[in-house]
Order: structure tokens, then C-alpha cells, then sequence
């Protein structure tokens, strides 16, 4: 992650504790925002808007599983402008 970038943390799937280095945190000045999802009913809202208007999500790029790695380490340079997906 960059200096100064920001974390989006979205439900709590690991638990309620993972593991944070604090000092990494404070030193590269990150943010961290919790989210959450919402309600079933508002999910399903957002789906039907989404095929309703034909929008779709920006992807940078699209990667086969053996090349996981790479889009890991641009995720972490902060080398991304949209979704990384990772395909089988």
C-alpha cells in the first residue's frame, strides 16, 4: 500500500482480531474504514440497478491463478485503477 493510502476493511470474516502492525499504519500515514454491506434487501436493490443501467465495475486487469502474485504486488505498490480479477 502507498503512503498515505486507504484501507477498506468489509465484515469480519477472519474474526474480530486480526493482525494489524501499527507502526507500518502510523509510518505510511493509512487509513483504515470499516464497512459493512447492508441489509439483504439493499444488496438485492443494488443488483437490480446494476443490470437496470448496464454498469459494471472498471477492471485493470484480468489474471489466470498462476499469476496470482503479480496481482498481489500491485495491489500492494498501489499499481491498480480498478477491480484485479483472478480467474482459474
Amino acid at each position: 500500500m502507498r503512503p498515505g493510502g486507504t484501507i477498506v476493511v468489509a465484515g469480519m470474516t477472519s474474526g474480530s482480531s486480526p493482525p494489524l502492525d501499527l507502526e507500518r499504519v502510523f509510518l505510511a500515514r493509512l487509513r483504515i474504514f470499516g464497512t459493512t454491506l447492508g441489509t439483504s434487501d439493499e444488496l438485492a436493490a443494488l443488483a437490480a440497478l446494476c443490470a437496470e443501467r448496464a454498469l459494471r465495475p472498471p477492471v485493470d486487469e484480468m489474471l489466470p491463478l498462476a499469476e496470482a502474485r503479480k496481482g498481489f504486488q500491485r495491489m500492494l505498490d498501489g499499481d491498480l485503477l480498478g477491480k484485479l480479477v483472478v480467474r482459474p
